[in-house]
């Protein structure tokens, strides 16, 4: 466009010992990251341009006085021939300064704040905050430095009188930030938000909702209300480049440019016109496509001086540009941004049950998304009570990017369960360490396991893999607790004696079982939120074939299916579904063609009852093949994530060795319910009290259960 020009040229930028040197126009200087200072007597017969850093002036400028998040200071002896602009920054002007055109501060919005206008007195209008100025320079330094990302914040609420932003990021103040009105009844306003996630809401007329746009974003608030997830991803190198927009209209009384860069702000912002007729402005601009019209003594329309054109969306036409980056402001160092490179993770870990005792281990773990990266888990650890040093190592490595297809493979000797879903690490160390109580059964498992993983689509993923593993039966061997020292941890697992335990001999009298198992499981997820999900459906299917022509010890065959439903009705109501089924197949020439029995150790039985089942009943009082689940729970919150819940719980495991069908027409389903009150925190886990009544037997006490995790 011959009307639009980037001030900082992309080529051969010259490195300085502070920063870097572009060559503009003749007779320009323009710098990246270095200050720069104009003395007095000295002439600059073009513009002075600085990005990321202060001018200050004592001599003479001919042409335009612009920085981008600096400042500049004009001396009593400095004289500027055009405008003196600080995008993000301060302007001092002493006595004596001499500025022909505009000074001006522009804020995040991009609107802009006149200090002295042209051929008019030095004074602000209207008066600047000197707390929200200087809040909006710490957010254009932070987005200008690659720490924030600013994003323009819209709501279409024409019928609206005030409308805020508020959110997480500034503690939920209910003053909010400030956003405009349109002609068109779109409110707006930008903000720089640091990388991560954040949660915010409008405040319209007084009352705060969620954004009503992206419903499929909206979790709890943690207030007893919803809001709207935002994750911001750290993008190094946010910067603007200066534009200067110029037209030849010497007959012309009032010429503007608007565009995409400022959200098309109907007031447009101000050119001046020079001696020849020309008409000029400088803006500074993101990197990227852009649009822009010009506003001619009371018209919009398209640059008249350029032929392309594109639709606006309006039934109009504007003209496309494109602001290119100097590739000094972009370029990262090896590829790779910041928080990519920062995927590895080393941290301890600590855990304490009835097998172990104490388990102290070390992680090391990178779940970078980078292509061709692989993704990589690393625990080692030692068990006190079994005096066994453990491990466990995975890999997988992508074979397209994002991980839409991978491979990977694992080898481990370690204790494992098959219970983690009951009940979290950190309820179980707790009940464990303080209360002399376990919620999970153990085993030794060692071996090695290979995988391929699809995910062909957004939500959904589907992995298959062959498993070689040898399952030992684990004792209950750990004794100390914080209190209850005269009880006596359960034998381990829950379903009766210390399995394969002979308490003559003191020994272990059963051997181990060796598995050779291919599997096939497929999950969607599309909540919300993991912890506190609001919306969403979460669905695994699973099948697992295990025989003696792969080498191992048992046949079998299991499915397993489960499916959550997460509602939120209101914004004060969640309704949350669950149904999960699991069937266990072995056949005649497996042992007996049953249940192996005590004398056996074998772990992929189902179990119902107790916490994170149906709590109103024993701990895995019902076990067997066959297994049917069933939950259900509203909530209606009162006030600052506290609320009122009631639910209700089916389901029954049985089977020993009958058809599917037979243990299906043989289950009989218990019942339970109960209410309780629970705490949600935004973007984490709730803390729930619940009283849980089993309905086949109503003279059983009431079981009470405090869980700091949602059931399901």
């Amino acid at each position: 466009s011959p009307n639009v020009r980037p001030v900082v040229p992309p080529e051969a930028p010259q490195e300085l010992e502070h920063g870097i040197q572009v060559t503009g126009d003749e007779g320009d200087i323009v710098r990246i990251g270095e200050d720069v200072h104009i003395a007095q007597g000295e002439v600059v017969p073009g513009d002075v341009v600085a990005v990321s850093a202060d001018i200050s002036v004592d001599g003479e400028v001919k042409g335009d006085v612009v920085t981008t998040s600096g400042d500049i200071e004009l001396g009593p002896t400095a004289k500027v021939s055009g405008d003196v602009v600080a995008v993000f920054g301060d302007i001092k002007m002493a006595d004596g300064a001499q500025v022909d055109g505009e000074v001006m501060t522009t804020d995040l919005s991009g609107k802009h704040v006149i200090i002295k206008e042209k051929g008019g007195k030095a004074e602000v209008t209207p008066p600047v905050n000197p707390e929200k100025q200087k809040e909006a320079e710490q957010q254009a330094k932070l987005a200008m430095t690659g720490q924030a990302v600013a994003y323009k914040i819209s709501l279409f609420a024409p019928q609206a009188k005030d409308v805020r932003l508020t959110g997480s990021f500034i503690n939920w103040d209910p003053k909010g930030i400030e956003m405009t009105r349109g002609d068109d009844g779109t409110w707006r306003t930008t903000y720089a938000f640091p990388p991560g996630t954040h949660l915010y809401k409008f405040i319209v007329d007084g009352k705060a909702i969620a954004d009503p746009d992206v419903p499929e974003k909206q979790v709890s608030d943690g207030m007893g209300g919803y809001a709207t997830q935002l994750v911001v991803a750290s993008k190094a190198g946010w910067n603007t480049v200066p534009i200067r927009f110029s037209l030849a209209r010497p007959d012309a009384k009032d010429v503007r440019v608007t565009g995409s860069f400022n959200d098309w702000n109907p007031e447009g912002i101000k050119m001046t016109k020079d001696e020849q007729g020309t008409w000029s402005v400088l803006v500074p601009i993101a990197p990227g496509y852009v649009t822009y019209k010009f506003y001619i003594d009371g018209e919009w329309g398209p640059d008249p001086d350029v032929a392309e054109k594109v639709d606006d969306g309006k039934g109009g036409f504007a003209t496309p540009f494109t602001v290119k980056a100097p590739k000094a402001m972009f370029q990262l160092k090896g590829g790779v941004s910041a928080p990519e490179r920062a995927g590895t993770n080393f941290s301890p870990a600590f855990d304490y049950n009835r097998v172990d005792g104490v388990y102290v281990a070390f992680i090391l773990s990178n779940k970078t998304n980078v292509f061709p990266m692989p993704r990589f888990y690393l625990e080692g650890g030692h068990s006190w009570r079994r005096d066994r040093w453990l491990y466990s190592f995975e890999l997988e490595q992508p074979l397209i990017p994002k991980f839409m297809l991978s491979i990977g493979g694992s080898f481990y000797d370690k204790t494992d369960t098959y219970d983690k879903e009951i009940i979290s690490d950190g309820e179980n160390v707790f009940v464990a360490s303080f209360l002399k109580r376990d919620y999970r059964d153990y085993f030794d498992r060692r071996g090695v396991t290979g995988f391929a993983t699809l995910r062909p689509l957004p939500h959904h993923m589907l992995k298959v893999y062959y498993a070689s593993d040898e399952y030992r039966p684990l004792e209950t061997k750990a004794h100390a607790a914080i209190f209850r020292h005269n009880a006596d941890f359960p034998p381990n697992p829950h379903n009766g004696n210390q399995i394969c335990y002979n308490p003559v001999s003191g020994i272990t009298t059963c051997d181990l079982i060796e598995l050779k198992s291919m599997g096939l499981n497929y999950e969607f997820d599309s909540r919300d939120s993991k912890g506190t999900p609001s919306s969403g459906i979460w669905a695994r299917l699973g099948s697992e074939w295990a025989g003696r022509d792969f080498g191992g010890d048992l046949d079998f065959t299991r499915y397993t299916a489960d499916l959550r439903t997460y509602n939120r009705v209101t914004d004060k109501q969640k309704v949350a579904l669950r149904l999960a089924a699991g069937g266990l197949i072995i056949p005649a020439n497996s042992h007996c063609g049953c249940v192996p029995g005590p004398e056996y150790f074998f772990p992929k039985l189902f179990y119902v009852g107790g916490i994170g089942t149906l709590p109103g009943y024993g701990f895995k009082e019902f076990q067997g093949t066959h297994m049917l689940l069933m939950n259900a729970e509203y909530v209606y919150f009162l006030s600052g994530g506290k609320g009122v819940l009631f639910f209700v719980d089916g389901g029954d495991a049985r089977g020993q060795g009958e058809s599917t069908q037979d243990v299906f027409d043989s289950m009989k389903i218990k019942f339970d319910a109960g209410v309780g009150f629970r705490i949600e925190s935004a973007g984490s886990n709730a803390l729930t009290l619940g009283v849980a009544k089993r309905l086949d037997d109503t003279d059983r006490d009431l079981v009470v259960t405090v869980r700091a995790t949602r059931p399901f």
